[in-house]
């Protein structure tokens, strides 16, 4: 299990990798029991370490190498909003700041699964200068906490959830909705939203599948690596986020190989 430290330096090298934020820009937090912890300012965000993460106690001292983010005060704002909840992500992801720049809101209802866990969960936050107490304000007008999601006006946008893992599936979920609807648009399409009735069908949809009992057999364990290196794969060449892609091969015995169900490939 990873540390606070690990956590952040896991999802910031993943958001570079995946050009959902840039070298310098962007920054996360996790809040633990006796501090904050959260990315540094000004530092490469394609090869930060755990010694750079700086730390912030809940009394306010700061420790670490670095000067902490100029955005930490939005952080704090958030958090105090949102009791409970231990994450913040902020991105200037480019596929959403075409929304932030137009100042509307991303189609979450193009899909299911993105209609079913961010409908109504979005807002736009007004227009503030980054690092100050008016963005504080304004972003915490949106995260009040019955959202998880601000889009900041010609700025990015600030996620909140229980852990980064989450936060980092919520921008993953946007970046391809809102790479969606530009397609199409490009395309001369219009976007049609799902329904009320077709979301609430879908939410209400229980497959029986059986869950997993024990640890699986040993065997097939080249058929098992294969599996995971093509989920991977694909991830990373953007066909897939990182819990949507499901995979399977059937066995020489008739058993079935199926990668689970709302899982990280990585």
């Amino acid at each position: 299990m990873k540390n606070e430290k690990e956590t952040i330096v896991h999802y910031i090298k993943r958001l570079y990798d995946k050009d959902l934020t840039t070298m310098s820009g962007g920054n996360l937090s996790v809040k633990g029991e006796t501090a904050t912890y959260v990315t540094p300012s000004e530092i490469d965000k394609g090869n930060l370490r755990t010694e750079d993460i700086m730390e912030v106690t809940n009394d306010g001292e700061t420790r670490g190498r670095h000067r902490v983010t100029s955005e930490f005060p939005v952080h704090q704002a958030v958090y105090e909003a949102n009791p409970g909840k231990h994450a913040v992500l902020h991105s200037h992801t480019s596929s959403i700041l075409g929304y932030s720049t137009a100042r509307v809101l991303p189609r979450v209802r193009l899909l299911a699964e993105t209609g079913r866990e961010l409908d109504g969960k979005i807002a736009v936050a007004r227009y503030a200068d980054p690092g100050t107490r008016r963005l504080a304000e304004e972003t915490t007008r949106v995260l009040d906490g019955s959202r998880r999601v601000a889009i900041l006006e010609n700025h990015g946008l600030f996620i909140v959830d229980d852990d980064m893992a989450a936060c980092y599936d919520v921008l993953e979920d946007l970046d391809l909705v809102c790479n969606i609807e530009s397609n199409a648009r490009r395309m001369g399409g219009s976007c049609q939203e799902l329904g009320e009735e077709q979301l609430k069908d879908f939410a209400a949809f229980d497959p029986y599948i059986q869950k997993g009992e024990g640890e699986p057999a040993e065997a097939y364990e080249s058929e098992r690596a294969l599996l995971t290196e093509l989920l991977q794969r694909l991830y990373r060449r953007r066909i897939s986020t990182c819990k949507n892609a499901c995979f399977s091969c059937r066995l020489e015995n008739g058993d079935v190989l199926v990668n689970p169900d709302g899982m990280d490939v990585m």
